[in-house]
């Protein structure tokens, strides 16, 4: 079935999915960390000698690595299968190395761009 999606030609003309499936899923997913995060903070920095302003802007740094990698992998599997469909590659075959490895490597890459701009 996914491979019938991938190779059929109505499919990257018009589109089935949301405008920002990304968008939506990336801030759905990424709300439970925040706050399960803030809540750990709250009890450790009831704590003497906690370590807290050091440390206050990690659910954020979580929440937005989450989001950003998420809208990342949404876009990057939507560009990739229509990219091999141009160059008349199997999509269904040939993407999932390609997305997987782009996806985690821009995950991390961007995880440690936001650490570096909010923690140090």
């Amino acid at each position: 079935m996914l491979r019938n999606r991938a190779t059929e030609a109505e499919f990257f003309c018009r589109s089935e999915h949301p405008r920002y499936a990304g968008l939506e899923n990336s801030v759905s997913i990424s709300i439970l960390p925040f706050f399960k995060e803030l809540r750990r903070l709250g009890r450790a920095t009831a704590k003497p000698n906690s370590d807290q302003p050091k440390y206050v802007w990690f659910p954020v740094v979580v929440s937005l690595a989450i989001c950003i990698n998420m809208i990342i992998a949404a876009t990057i599997g939507t560009i990739i299968p229509m990219l091999f469909k141009r160059f008349r590659i199997d999509p269904a075959i040939a993407t999932g190395p390609f997305v997987t490895t782009s996806i985690d490597v821009f995950g991390i890459l961007f995880y440690f761009i936001i650490a570096r701009i909010f923690l140090f």
